[in-house]
């Protein structure tokens, strides 16, 4: 079965200990079953990222502290005419920057606040439709 997984890569700095960056990796699998897949994606995101060279491609010399997966999906999720994971993606994404009590609700399952932006919405968006 195919999966998409959305990895949590949290990095953190050796000359600020209250600072760290998170990425979202999202890359899509082969697995027998999501129980196998949260692995399996732990796997691919250990390999692409503790490797030295593709670290400083990133810019980072930084420890990485975090490897956790955000959220898991099979293939029966997508809509087949529009999506299909079985391409073999693989996609990363800057999501924020926290300090050391944020990464600590982390590692207790709870949630933290990061900044979300909008960078462009269709002026026939602009208006929010009125939920049913």
């Amino acid at each position: 079965m195919t999966f998409l997984a959305q990895v949590a890569i949290i990095f953190g700095f050796e000359a600020d200990h209250d600072r760290y960056e998170a990425w979202d990796y999202f890359v899509s699998l082969d697995a027998n079953s999501p129980r196998e897949a949260l692995d399996v994606a732990i796997t691919i995101s250990r390999t692409v990222f503790e490797n030295s060279d593709n670290l400083a491609e990133l810019g980072y010399y930084a420890k990485l502290v975090l490897y956790a997966v955000r959220s898991l999906h099979n293939d029966l999720e997508f809509p087949r005419r529009q999506s299909n994971v079985a391409d073999r993606i693989a996609i990363l994404l800057k999501a924020g920057c926290f300090n050391r009590a944020e990464l600590n609700k982390l590692f207790k399952y709870e949630n933290i606040t990061v900044p979300y932006q909008i960078m462009y919405i269709p002026p026939a968006s602009r208006t929010p439709s009125p939920r049913p």
